[in-house]
This record gives C-alpha cells, structure tokens and sequence, in this order.
C-alpha cells in the first residue's frame, strides 16, 4: 500500500485576519472541512508578489477593471481575488496615466497600497459590496498628484498612510477593526 506525499501547508499572518468575521454557517462550514483534512494549520508569511498598474499601456485597450489582467504589467497577471494571503504578501502600485479610474470587481486582500510617482491622478472605485483590506504596510502617495480612493477599506493591522508628495483622499467606509492604529502623516493633506 503506497502513502500519499506530505501536504504542503499554506501559511498567513494571524495578525492580518482579526479583522475578517464569518457567519456562524460559514463559520461551522470552514471549521467541518478543516477537521475533516485534519492538516496542521501554521501562520507565517509567504513569497512576496508586487503589481504594477500600467492600464495596459500603450493600448489602453479594454475596461479599467482589477481582475482584468492586461491592465498590470507585472507578466500581465491581475492580483487574486477574495485571496487572504495577499495581506502578508500582496503589494499594489498604481502607475502610468492610462486607465485612472480603475474599478475593483471583486474583494482584494493586499499588504500595500502605493501610486508610484509617475502615477496621473487616480480615482479607485468599487462594485457594489465590494471591499478593500489592507494589511500592514497600509496607503502611500509618493506622486505629486492627488489620489483618492472611493472603495470601501478595512484595516486588518496597525499602520500607517503616507501622503507624501500629494494629497490623499479616502472617501469610502473605513473600518479600522477595532484595536488597530492608523497613523496619518501630515506633509501634504490626508482627508478621510
């Protein structure tokens, strides 16, 4: 009789997941598949994965979506959607002046936020019920236009927003999870 090979376990930061709440069924529902596995489950950071937003330059061809992936040069693959991981490893840079109003069409887990500093002004929008959580490393504006975010944000961890050669604008529900700090820094306006 041969033995199955060893699973590898996926790992995340426990501190970044405070913030997240399921239903008692989902709850019950994640808790029955776990016990059935009966895997060790481990928290620790992963591989570190960094996108750029390009707008699919030099086309711009297409919707200004997230999951749309010609839009990010990075190998033009899109973030992961509803992907817990991507609080410990995930970072996001805007870039470029092509496709300024991108939209999130769907929920993204990300460690930070960056509008690199030949980023045009930026208006971030999401679907209905859509949301962004940020871990860590938290928002910094390092261009010298103005950039504001519409989506709704959840802080899963202290940390900081960085407004650094020009304002920030956060327009949407934030939700800073109860205990955790966000520091604002003052060089140029942060409204929220």
């Amino acid at each position: 009789m041969s033995s199955l090979p060893a699973a590898e376990v996926p790992t995340l930061d426990a501190s970044c997941l405070q913030v997240h709440q399921f239903t008692r069924k989902k709850t019950a529902s994640l808790l029955a598949m776990l016990a059935a596995a009966a895997l060790p489950v481990t928290v620790a950071s992963g591989a570190m994965t960094h996108y750029v937003w390009d707008g699919n330059a030099p086309s711009a061809r297409g919707s200004s979506r997230w999951s749309r992936t010609s839009d990010w040069a990075t190998s033009h693959t899109a973030p992961l959607a509803n992907y817990l991981g991507g609080l410990t490893n995930t970072d996001i840079t805007f870039a470029g002046s092509l496709k300024t109003a991108p939209q999130m069409n769907n929920d993204y887990f990300i460690r930070t936020l960056n509008f690199a500093s030949s980023a045009a002004t930026f208006s971030l929008s999401s679907s209905a019920g859509k949301h962004l959580s940020i871990c860590s490393e938290g928002i910094h504006n390092f261009s010298t236009n103005r950039q504001s975010l519409f989506s709704s944000l959840s802080v899963s961890h202290s940390q900081a927003w960085n407004a650094a050669n020009r304002d920030l604008s956060i327009r949407g529900l934030v939700n800073l999870g109860g205990t955790n700090k966000l520091t604002v820094t003052v060089t140029f306006k942060t409204h929220v």
